[in-house]
């Protein structure tokens, strides 16, 4: 009930003041990111079915404060209880662990329930809400890993544009082989907690099944 209270609300709100909420959204919008505006413009655009009216008047004002992204995730939270699935939900954000339903040995009803959930609650606006927090300017690929780079003065891929780094990401071209752009391509912004001695262990990892191959 709760849920379909704060939709009528925001129904209602869209409704009876239509010309005011156009010219505020068209404000806010010139001023968040071309990363961002874009995946927002599209969400809002879609007529995706998963997209509720709750993720409509969340994101129409183009951003997502951490009150309304808290809030989706209660719902899911209480969604997957509903359900009698059992989680752990990450406080900072995004993480969640579930486990399988009582005789669903392989663990589809619990997920296709659990994707249900996140479709309802967090949908598009957790990707969008996480994603502006890590990287608020709306740095491309090819920006984020060149100023990784740069900072981290490694010597790897000196030189090698943004939008040459762009293409080798995209195209899974990206071949790492120092420690120090191994960990710019697991965390560009420094925000996962990923450490140097990590991303060396992934990168030797990497070269060894290399060898094997």
């Amino acid at each position: 009930m709760g849920r379909r209270s704060a939709a009528a609300v925001a129904v209602l709100a869209m409704v009876v003041l239509p010309s005011g909420c156009t010219a505020q959204t068209e404000r806010a919008g010139a001023e968040v990111p071309e990363l961002w505006r874009a995946q927002i413009d599209q969400v809002l655009a879609t007529d995706d079915p998963d997209v509720t009216v709750e993720h409509r008047a969340i994101l129409e004002d183009y951003a997502v404060s951490d009150a309304e992204y808290q809030g989706l995730r209660q719902e899911l939270s209480d969604c997957l209880t509903d359900h009698g699935i059992e989680h752990t939900m990450d406080p900072a954000g995004g993480g969640l662990e579930t486990a399988d339903l009582p005789g669903d040995a392989e663990g589809s009803q619990t997920m296709e329930l659990s994707t249900a959930c996140m479709d309802g609650t967090t949908g598009p606006v957790e990707s969008i809400y996480l994603g502006m927090r890590e990287n608020p300017e709306g740095l491309g690929q090819g920006e984020a890993l060149r100023r990784c780079l740069d900072d981290a003065d490694a010597t790897e891929y000196a030189g090698v544009s943004e939008d040459e780094l762009e293409r080798l990401i995209t195209t899974a071209e990206l071949k790492p082989t120092t420690a120090e752009a191994q960990l710019c391509t697991m965390d560009p912004f420094g925000s996962q907690g990923v450490s140097l001695d990590v991303a060396r262990q992934v990168l030797d990892q990497e070269q060894r099944e290399v060898v094997d191959e």
